[in-house]
């Protein structure tokens, strides 16, 4: 498996912590959101602005940087937990609007995993020979579901990432493996009601993570026989600061090797993985040969890990 393109796309809109700060009144400073969450600012889209949208446009960069024929691509995911519409898919309406005519399209749900959930799904799609070329694309605009008077506000911004896979027939075995977790009697962690807004309980969400995604990657580096000491980069999700220093901890993973894009992004769900590896590639953080380690967890409950080899 070859990563052959990046893109993503954000709302022009910017809301800073101190804009929150303002509205929210004293119950949290702009520097304890910022200490504790990671986060300094977020994107924010506007009310014509949804995640078909951003992951058009995600899409479209990650095509322009990727030089391929948009004929080419036979395969198109998508991940979101924000739709306009309960139906048809998201990703009908991306292949119509980025004019992907021969690719298959679906969407996968699993809220901020989606990208992992679908990245993983593309991979056993390349590995088969069911497809040749893949784009991934993540997309939530949370903006539009989120208690702009409760203090969860500071968590989320909106935006996109887009990844475009194809088959590498110079490596002898498939550089790509996952570990997925779901523990579906932990609904109540994290729920969208129809219409919203949505509901966190985020200690409850903390200690789950903290319990399952460091045994995905034991499971992970076992089974490849490799150790933490092989891993170069992670790219993860990042709901907060405070869970990604006390993942590394829980994993042996200095926190210096993960890449964040938080502080200027917010949490941006589905589509943080993306957006991370996008700007992770762009700036050079990540090099070909590299080993990368995937992190994830979401409502479902879902985590998981993965590992690709960057060739």
């Amino acid at each position: 498996m070859k990563i052959i393109g990046t893109g993503s796309s954000f709302p022009a809109n910017i809301v800073t912590n101190q804009d929150l700060v303002e509205k929210l009144g004293k119950r949290y400073s702009a520097e304890w959101i910022e200490e504790n969450l990671g986060i300094k600012e977020r994107h924010i889209a506007s009310e014509q602005e949804t995640s078909v949208t951003f992951a058009i446009e995600a899409v479209n960069s990650a095509i322009k940087n990727s030089g391929v024929e948009r004929t080419s691509i036979d395969l198109l995911i998508m991940s979101t937990s924000t739709p306009e519409l309960q139906a048809p898919s998201c990703a009908c309406q991306v292949q119509n609007g980025a004019k992907l005519v021969k690719a298959r399209a679906f969407d996968v749900s699993a809220v901020c995993s989606g990208f992992l959930y679908a990245m993983t799904t593309a991979a056993a799609y390349l590995k088969a020979n069911i497809s040749k070329r893949a784009i991934i694309v993540a997309s939530d605009t949370y903006s539009k579901i989120t208690n702009w008077d409760s203090t969860d506000c500071a968590f989320f911004g909106d935006g996109a990432g887009a990844t475009i896979i194809e088959n590498d027939s110079s490596f002898e075995t498939f550089n790509y493996d996952s570990e997925l977790y779901t523990d579906g009697s932990c609904i109540d962690i994290f729920k969208i009601p129809f219409g919203g807004p949505f509901e966190l309980d985020a200690t409850t969400a903390f200690h789950k993570v903290l319990s399952t995604v460091p045994k995905c990657v034991d499971t992970l580096l076992q089974r490849n026989n490799m150790t933490v000491t092989d891993i170069d980069v992670v790219v993860p999700h990042q709901p907060s600061i405070r869970l990604l220093k006390a993942m590394a901890k829980e994993s042996s993973i200095p926190i210096e090797k993960f890449c964040l894009s938080m502080k200027k992004y917010g949490n941006t769900a589905s589509a943080t993985i993306p957006v991370t590896l996008h700007e992770a590639l762009e700036k050079g953080r990540i090099s070909s040969g590299d080993n990368i380690l995937f992190l994830a967890a979401g409502g479902g409950f879902t985590a998981g890990a993965a590992i690709h080899k960057l060739c």
